[in-house]
């Protein structure tokens, strides 16, 4: 994807969405708990709707018989028990209640729902819930008998009964590492709610589920959590029922997995020369001694030690970059005792100062056409004033200027610009004027009465250049839109045509205040203001012979407040990065500040200045205005099937995802729909199995379709999978030669699961890229990231795994 398409999807639509819990904790997933009823034999509860591979899940469950037999355990393949008792016996009537645990694998990912076989005499009512959390360390704890091994920070004991009692009790645990999650789980032989959940530390549970079931044998389950900040004892857990019941109940931990960040975490934009403060910080680790940073960071000065082996648990350094280029930096993390951990990539690019303006503005309050020169959200410098725009041959008035655009013909540098009259009581009617690129040959080249027979006057009126040398008018009375086209010509007459355009949802109300700039693929982008609050950003297909806009951002300035006043003008600059200007200054649309709600934008601050109206340029970025941000889509293949991963965030009226699948690279076709996971706003990672084993072919193609609610679609690039690989393949780029700008993937096999870093160099061998990628045994398809920035020309990439390396040549052509 190009710079404008991430911009956009970060800006459009922010893993997934779990909890409220701090960074580096343990969270629940999404779509957890599940919880079912039954009075058959068997208990089929639903997959919480965000489960992912590595997911610890806890099935509680109690059945209920009156005929005098015992209960076994309910029991699902793959299932480990951690207790099973008896929770009461009265007579004939036996409750039993079960907690079992799994941690989550590719099929449960994709499986609809789970199973439990119960005892042939519970008839008499069931109940049961599964809860999801993420951030365990699956291996790293004890097993449900305390043997090294498992998910658990502490053995996690067996369950308290109690034969009447409207308090359940469950018995104190001692955790062994800070951070735990310790999980209160209640059975009970009664239709009771509960309440109070409590502990001595961490004190106070949030309830999870509360599933009294009035049948037969009436029975119910519970469970409530928090995390415990610091290792020993919990206290005895309780929990209130509503009255009396035979009840159980136990305090089950589980032990958080160690993690590694790097902070800034998203994309930075600097100058030539500039630095930039990163902090590498280990979490949850539980060796002894200093933690050892080892800094990847090709490209940059890397000040002091490095290796650094120091006490703390976090690491700062200021990194300098002399040479523009896309750079990537990561840093892997040690302890004596503690598993190595490698952070993230972020990704750095170091822009160089252009040569010349590349933004345009009417300032001092319409009365000058000015140049600013900005890169990525960096001011360098402006408003410079120009000329004072004028308005020979007019008959509306005016004395500022409604509307700016710039064109690029006949090329950047000697091209035109265009302007429209601030004038009031127009009745319709809207004047357009050009001039050459220095303000000689000012002309009046046209004019059009947008609204016909109408006579209500224009309080907006607006004005774009397209790629295609089209010009643009978009205009609005409070009740109606208009649009406009007329073919520019330099500063000679143009004929405006009437283009019709409707709203599929927002208001034309607020089409005060803004401007409009065009896409390379012939896209309008609204900017509407209604001077009290509301700011928003419009898109429309402006291909289409009847054109709709629909909402798609609403903007907010740096303090997440919403703007008020003007905010009068939008354009792209050189990277596909958008700009608006208010009264207080020239802000950008930075894609580190998507928050919420879904369709909100915070605006960073780039210039103060006063009097800004409209804004220019002469940049026509191609993209998706598809609202997702596909991070990463990777591919394996071992043991007869594909496993697709694929990360995302920032996806704003989503559909699902479509997995498509081709045998020859060429003839796709659907394998598989996903739908979107969580609030879509937050990272959310997908997987998804491909069971090749009935399937003859050797090499298979992927790539996924993205659909958004409009119906709207974009593609990810294609992965390669091979079933076989020979030797003699090593390591294959796919495709080669790579169409500037698209992306790309590498295939090879892998030993064992590991982590694997990736170079690209030029041939001057200078390196351009760098990344690192967790694969897993057998053969896999990584994307290449950042390889839409390359230049055309001839490039080697290497992937090295710390014991054995591999190469491959590719070429970027245009």
């Amino acid at each position: 994807m190009k710079k404008f398409t991430k911009f956009l999807l970060f800006a459009i639509v922010a893993i997934l969405a779990i909890g409220s819990t701090a960074f580096g904790q343990i969270t629940q997933v999404t779509g957890s708990p599940q919880t079912q009823t039954t009075t058959g034999t068997m208990l089929t509860i639903t997959r919480p709707s965000g489960l992912a591979v590595n997911d610890v899940m806890i099935a509680n469950i109690v059945q209920s018989d009156n005929d005098g037999n015992p209960l076994n355990d309910a029991s699902l393949s793959g299932w480990t028990i951690v207790d099973g008792k008896d929770i009461g016996v009265n007579g004939n009537n036996h409750w039993r209640g079960t907690i079992l645990y799994r941690v989550a694998t590719a099929s449960d990912v994709s499986a609809a729902n789970f199973s439990f076989l119960l005892d042939a005499d519970a008839e008499d009512g069931t109940s049961g819930g599964i809860v999801a959390f993420r951030g365990v360390d699956v291996t790293g704890g004890v097993t449900e008998t305390g043997a090294a091994g498992g998910p658990f920070d502490v053995d996690p004991g067996t369950i308290n009964t109690s034969t009447s009692s409207s308090t359940v009790t469950a018995t104190t645990i001692t955790t062994a590492t800070a951070n735990a999650a310790v999980i209160m789980f209640t059975e009970l032989g009664d239709n009771r709610t509960h309440s109070g959940w409590q502990t001595t530390a961490p004190g106070a549970l949030s309830e999870l589920y509360d599933v009294p079931f009035n049948t037969g044998l009436d029975n119910g389950i519970g469970a409530a959590w928090a995390i415990k900040s610091s290792a020993g004892v919990t206290g005895a857990g309780t929990a209130t029922l509503s009255n009396n019941a035979y009840n159980g109940g136990i305090l089950i931990a589980l032990k958080v997995a160690p993690l590694v960040t790097l902070s800034p975490s998203n994309t930075q934009n600097i100058l030539v020369g500039g630095s930039v403060n990163f902090t590498a910080t280990a979490l949850n680790y539980t060796g002894s001694g200093n933690y050892t940073y080892n800094w990847a960071a090709v490209g940059a000065t890397v000040p002091g030690a490095n290796p650094n082996s120091i006490a703390a648990s976090n690491d700062t350094k200021s990194l300098t970059y002399a040479t523009a280029g896309t750079y990537t930096v990561s840093v892997s993390i040690a302890q004596s005792g503690s598993a190595t951990l490698v952070t993230s990539s972020v990704t750095v690019i170091v822009n160089a100062t252009p040569a010349a303006a590349n933004m345009w503005a009417t300032s001092s309050d319409g009365t000058q056409v000015s140049s600013f020169t900005v890169v990525n959200g960096i001011y360098i410098n402006g408003p410079t004033n120009i000329f004072a725009p004028t308005f020979p041959g007019g008959t509306t008035g005016g004395t500022s200027t409604a509307a700016l655009a710039r064109n690029a013909q006949p090329n950047p540098t000697n091209g035109y610009f265009y302007w429209l009259p601030n004038t009031s009581g127009n009745s319709g009617v809207v004047e357009i004027f050009a001039a050459r690129a220095n303000g000689d040959s000012a002309t009046r080249i046209g004019s059009v009465d947008v609204n016909g027979a109408n006579a209500n006057s224009l309080g907006f009126v607006r004005l774009g250049m397209g790629p295609d040398g089209n010009g643009w008018l978009l205009a609005g009375d409070g009740s109606n839109l208009y649009l406009g086209k007329f073919l520019a010509n330099g500063v000679h007459a143009v004929t405006i045509t009437s283009v019709p355009i409707s709203l599929g949802t927002g208001s034309a109300a607020i089409f005060q205040n803004g401007d409009i700039c065009i896409s390379g693929e012939n896209k309008i982008f609204a900017l509407a203001n209604d001077g009290n609050g509301i700011t928003q950003l419009f898109v429309g297909n402006l291909n289409s012979p009847s054109v709709v806009i629909n909402p798609r951002l609403n903007l907010v300035d740096p303090s997440n407040v919403p703007f008020t006043g003007r905010v009068n003008g939008v354009a792209f600059d050189s990277q596909g990065s958008l700009y608006i200007s208010t009264d207080l200054g020239l802000y950008y649309i930075d894609q580190a500040t998507v928050n919420g709600p879904a369709a909100t934008v915070q605006c960073a601050l780039v210039k103060s200045v006063t009097g800004l109206q409209d804004l220019a340029s002469n940049y026509f970025p191609t993209g998706s205005t598809l609202p997702v941000t596909l991070i990463d889509f990777k591919g394996n293949y071992s043991n007869q099937n594909t496993t697709l991963t694929w990360l995302t965030e920032n996806m704003q009226n989503f559909s699902h995802f479509e997995v498509e699948r081709s045998t020859n690279g060429s003839n796709f076709g659907s394998v598989a729909s996903l739908d979107q996971k969580g609030d879509g706003m937050t990272r959310a990672q997908y997987q998804f199995v491909d069971n090749l084993s009935g399937l003859n072919s050797k090499v298979f193609y992927y790539r996924l379709k993205m659909v958004d609610a409009d119906g709207q679609f974009k593609y990810s690039n294609v992965i390669l999978i091979r079933k076989e690989q020979s030797s003699s393949e090593n390591m294959v780029i796919y495709p080669n030669p790579v169409k500037i700008g698209d992306k790309a993937t590498v295939s090879f096999t892998a030993s064992a699961s590991k982590t694997v870093s990736f170079s690209v160099t030029d041939m001057s061998g200078k390196v351009v890229l760098t990344q690192q990628s967790n694969v897993s045994q057998g053969n896999n398809s990584v994307t290449v990231k950042s390889i839409d920035r390359l230049l055309p020309g001839m490039y080697i990439i290497r992937a090295n795994d710390g014991e054995s390396s591999m190469s491959a040549k590719f070429y970027i052509v245009r």
